[in-house]
């Protein structure tokens, strides 16, 4: 994942914020390299969280690289962050994954807020989605398949899986529209229950992505 270009946006956010004034936590940190970011544009303190035994390999990232009297690890889950001093005034976490929610930033992200200052800045602070209406053939296919499944009437549950988010790749040919994007939504606001634009339909197809 550190080879997506789309991610350098974190190392440039961290550069144009982080300064010698800084105390930057970086939530679900994996291999460091916020962390190391941060303590490179010249932190003075970083908490690396990290909940998973990577919290090792976090250690010896910052060892290896000069910075581990400035890099403190907190191997714990970020729901049970401990009270931070000096508390953090730059909040960084890469949880995008492949749709903004996924991975429950916006709760995370209202937990760090409670730990930092009042002030503080979020990486990102905001996101939007892009959305199409799309025929995934495939999709398609198989919730047909399902309808009946050698007798048995399965809707209840063919409902239920029309109805919830997907990840897949969809080639560009299955798209029945344009592409728009979301009013922006704040890191730290609630999980929008919904997210809502508005495209103009080009081709005819079943609306079923």
């Amino acid at each position: 994942m550190l080879l997506d270009k789309s991610r350098d946006g974190y190392v440039d956010a961290l550069q144009e914020v982080v300064g010698p004034n800084s105390v930057v936590l970086d939530i679900g940190s994996g291999s460091g390299v916020w962390a190391l970011f941060a303590a490179k544009f010249g932190a003075k303190k970083v908490y690396a969280v990290e909940r998973s035994a990577m919290a090792e390999l976090i250690v010896e990232m910052a060892a290896a690289n000069g910075y581990g009297d400035v890099i403190e690890v907190l191997h714990v889950d970020a729901r049970d962050l401990p009270q931070l001093d000096p508390a953090p005034n730059v909040v960084v976490s890469e949880m995008l994954g492949h749709f903004a929610p996924d991975e429950d930033q916006h709760h995370l992200y209202r937990l760090a807020a409670q730990a930092a200052d009042d002030d503080a800045v979020f990486i990102p602070s905001s996101y939007t989605v892009e959305l199409a209406l799309a025929d995934a053939a495939d999709f398609r296919w198989e919730m047909e398949r399902l309808q009946n499944y050698r007798g048995i009437q399965m809707q209840p549950l063919v409902r239920r899986l029309f109805n919830r988010t997907h990840l897949a790749a969809h080639d560009p040919s299955m798209l029945l529209s344009n592409e728009a994007s979301t009013a922006a939504v704040a890191s730290t606001a609630p999980r929008p229950d919904s997210y809502a634009c508005q495209v103009q339909v080009h081709r005819a197809g079943v609306a079923n992505a």
